[in-house]
C-alpha cells in the first residue's frame, strides 16, 4: 500500500507542520513547490501552480493528496489582493482536480483546504457543517475555493475539505498577539464579544492525517471544542505574561493601526463560533481540546525567543 503525500503548499506555517508531522509517521513526503529550495523531510517538485506538467506524474499510486495553497489572509484586501487571495486558492485547487482527472492511477485520497470563513459572520450561533455559507467576501472565497475542488469528478478519489480555523503555533497569528501583549498593547478587540474558532497546529496535523486515513468525506471543521471570545483569549495572553488590563482603542483608531500594520481589520472583528461537530462525531480527539491546554504547550515547552518571557514566569 502507498505510503506516498503529495502536500501543495507545503511550505508555509501549516505545511512545513504537516510535513514534519507526516515524516514522522512514516510517510514518503513530496511538496509541489514553486522553487527548488529543499524541505527537511520532504522531496521537492517544481510546478508553477498553474498548468500540468511532470509533476502530475506524482500522483499516481499516490496515498493522498493535500492542497494547502493560498496567499495569505491576514494581508490588506485591496481589489488587487483580493484577486490574488482567489487566484491563489482556485487556480491550483483546479489544477490539481484536472491531474487527478487524468491520472490512470489516481490518489486514493484529495484533502483540501479551507476556513470557517466560508460561514461568514456568525455571531453567538454554534456553526456546525450544516450552516449556510456567509454572503461576505471571506464567504464567497471560500465558497469558490471548495467549488472548485468540487468541479471536477473524482470516483476513485475521495474528498474532503479541511475548513480551518485560526492556527495556533510557532508562528502565525499567535507570534503577533505575543508580541502586542508583551508591548502592554494585548487589549481586547472591538467590543471583545466575537468569538474566534481556533486549533493548536499539532491537531491540524492530526486531522490532515486523520482525513487520510478515515473513511469520511465532505466538509470538516478542523477547529477546537473550545471556541473563545476576543476578550477571553487575550486575557489568557495578558495572565501569561503578566500584563494588565489595556481599554480596547476606538475602532477608528484600530482601523488606522492595522492598516498601518498591513492587516485587514474584518479579521478581528468577524464573529465566528464553528464547532468540529463531524469529526468529534467520528472519532477524531484533540490533543490540546481547551486554549489553556494549547497555550500551555506554546508557551511554556521549549520555547523559541518570544515565548521565552512566559515561561519564566
Amino acid at each position: 500500500m502507498s505510503r506516498k503525500v503529495i502536500i501543495a503548499g507545503g511550505s508555509g506555517f501549516v505545511g512545513r507542520e504537516l510535513v514534519a508531522f507526516f515524516a514522522k509517521q512514516g510517510y514518503e513526503i513530496v511538496v509541489l513547490s514553486r522553487s527548488q529550495k529543499p524541505v527537511e523531510n520532504g522531496r521537492v517538485v517544481v510546478w508553477d501552480g498553474k498548468n500540468l506538467g511532470p509533476w502530475s506524474q506524482e500522483l499516481e499510486g499516490a496515498k493522498a493528496v493535500i492542497n494547502l495553497c493560498g496567499s495569505p489572509i491576514a494581508n490588506l484586501w485591496t481589489e488587487s489582493y483580493k484577486k490574488e487571495l482567489y487566484d491563489s486558492r482556485v487556480t491550483p485547487t483546479s489544477l490539481i482536480g484536472q491531474a487527478i482527472s487524468q491520472a490512470t492511477l489516481p490518489p486514493e485520497v484529495w484533502v483540501n483546504a479551507s476556513g470557517v470563513g466560508f460561514y461568514g459572520e456568525t455571531g453567538n450561533q454554534m456553526v456546525t457543517e450544516s450552516f449556510p455559507p456567509g454572503k461576505d467576501f471571506l464567504g464567497e472565497l471560500s465558497q469558490a475555493w471548495e467549488g472548485a475542488m468540487q468541479a471536477h469528478p473524482t470516483p476513485k478519489t475521495r474528498k474532503v475539505i479541511l475548513r480551518l480555523g485560526v492556527v495556533l503555533g510557532d508562528g502565525g497569528a499567535l507570534e503577533k498577539l505575543v508580541d502586542l501583549t508583551k508591548k502592554y498593547l494585548g487589549s481586547p478587540v472591538g467590543n471583545g464579544k466575537q468569538w474566534m474558532s481556533w486549533i493548536h497546529v499539532h491537531d491540524v496535523a492530526r486531522m490532515f492525517e486523520w482525513a487520510i486515513s478515515s473513511p469520511i468525506s465532505g466538509a470538516v471543521n478542523c477547529v477546537s471544542p473550545d471556541p473563545r471570545t476576543n476578550s477571553d483569549l487575550m486575557a489568557a495572553l495578558r495572565q501569561k505574561f503578566g500584563r494588565p488590563f489595556v481599554p480596547p482603542p476606538p475602532l477608528p483608531l484600530l482601523r488606522i493601526a492595522t492598516r498601518l500594520m498591513g492587516t485587514q481589520v474584518d479579521l478581528l472583528l468577524i464573529s465566528n463560533r464553528a464547532l468540529p461537530t463531524l469529526a468529534e462525531a467520528q472519532g477524531f480527539t484533540f490533543e490540546f481540546p481547551t486554549l489553556e491546554s494549547a497555550f500551555d504547550n506554546l508557551l511554556n515547552d521549549t520555547p523559541p525567543e518570544w515565548k521565552r518571557e512566559a515561561k519564566a514566569r
